[in-house]
């Protein structure tokens, strides 16, 4: 019969490490709260959710979110009704029942990676939740297909971002050498398109491959 093998002394000390990190957060978190103007969190070492953080950050107006999900990064802005800029490295999509009824107007700059591949309908919802932003850089992994269409991009800013001045949108593609599938990124229909010749040094666009 199979012993059920025991959990090493690693990861006990992990786990606890990570609860300890956890406490240590939310007990600062708490005692700033009213004051807190930056925060910087990482998604390993802080695996909350909004439960976690039933109180708002009224002050806060940077925040740099780095490994975490798109929940955890709707969790966290829904307590930040005067975040002005925030940075987000997510690590999955945005999940499609995130966006329902939120809201963030006083949003003026965004930036985003993403090492998956998103749709149009997520970056439709991300920017209906933020309709002031002024600065959004964008940079996304491609595994299959970039999103190249610059008349679909062209719908979105003028349809859910009328105020933006500065786009960088950069697709980074990334070839898997052990299939022979290449992902597809023709950035031409952007080159040949009035909109964004005559915004050319305000909204760029650049790919490159890895």
């Amino acid at each position: 019969m199979n012993e059920r093998r025991r959990p090493s002394k690693e990861i006990i000390l992990d786990k606890n490490l990570r609860l300890m990190f956890q406490q240590l957060w939310l007990t600062l978190l708490k005692s700033s709260h009213q004051t807190l103007t930056y925060l910087k969190m990482k998604g390993e070492l802080f695996d909350w959710n909004c439960d976690q953080v039933p109180f708002d950050l009224p002050a806060l107006k940077y925040l740099i979110l780095e490994n975490t999900t798109s929940e955890q990064m709707v969790d966290i802005l829904q307590h930040t009704p005067n975040l002005r800029s925030c940075h987000a490295a997510l690590k999955d999509q945005l999940s499609n029942h995130l966006t329902n009824k939120m809201f963030f107007p006083k949003m003026r700059k965004f930036i985003l990676l993403s090492h998956f591949d998103w749709s149009f309908e997520n970056f439709r919802r991300l920017f209906s939740m933020m309709p002031h932003l002024k600065i959004l850089h964008i940079f996304l992994y491609v595994h299959k297909e970039a999103l190249d269409d610059a008349c679909a991009w062209q719908t979105l800013i003028e349809r859910y971002l009328p105020q933006l001045i500065q786009l960088r949108l950069h697709f980074i593609v990334r070839y898997n050498y052990q299939c022979t599938y290449i992902p597809k990124c023709n950035l031409q229909s952007f080159y040949n398109d009035t909109y964004w010749i005559k915004r050319k040094s305000m909204f760029t666009v650049q790919a490159h491959s890895i």
